[in-house]
């Protein structure tokens, strides 16, 4: 069991991804100095449903491990930081700091076995291929871990990548099986006439 602060956010860190973000909340602001002080991680957590009132803000029990690789004090007191995705987490346990930072228990979740891009995947290789050529991602693409041989790597690139919706991302979040990943993919992907 773990205990880290969290992080409710309307986005889906997936493994090895790379996430840009602006911190101006003040528990976030210290959660976000405590990290960089102790070199410590935080877990994206996604939020589930949107309420009135912050404190009932719900959101899944399966989240992402955040490192921080990046920061820059920004204009109107604002922090930038760029996280990476490590490992996912299940949080079981959570409470709520005096300053109204979450603090979560969990477990770590064991890491996807290396499965290699086969060949009715190669399809998709392409795709992200040209996709991360564009322009507008190649700040993203700088911290970028690239890894093309594995078929973990490559679904979760594209899934968060791509614009699906948010329960979708966390579901292809949820599944443990690589290639099941990126069958669902290529039929997103397909049935949308992009590949």
């Amino acid at each position: 069991m773990i205990q880290l602060p969290l992080f409710p956010l309307n986005v889906v860190l997936f493994p090895g991804g790379v996430l840009p973000l602006r911190i101006f909340e003040p528990r976030y602001v210290s959660m976000v100095s405590e990290s960089l002080k102790q070199g410590s991680v935080f877990a994206i957590m996604t939020i589930e449903e949107q309420t009135d009132t912050p404190q009932a803000t719900a959101f899944y029990s399966l989240g992402t491990l955040a490192e921080i690789v990046d920061f820059d004090q920004l204009d109107g007191g604002m922090l930038g930081i760029t996280c990476r995705g490590g490992e996912r987490v299940a949080i079981q346990h959570q409470r709520r700091r005096a300053d109204r930072l979450i603090i979560g228990t969990g477990e770590l979740q064991a890491p996807e076995p290396v499965i290699a891009v086969d060949a009715s995947h190669q399809p998709l290789s392409q795709f992200l291929s040209s996709l991360l050529e564009r322009e507008e991602i190649q700040p993203y693409r700088r911290w970028l871990q690239e890894d093309w041989h594995s078929a973990c790597w490559l679904g979760f690139r594209l899934a968060e990548l791509l614009p699906l919706p948010l329960a979708f991302k966390h579901h292809l979040l949820k599944i443990e099986d690589a290639r099941e990943r990126l069958d669902i993919l290529d039929t997103v992907l397909r049935d949308n006439e992009l590949l």
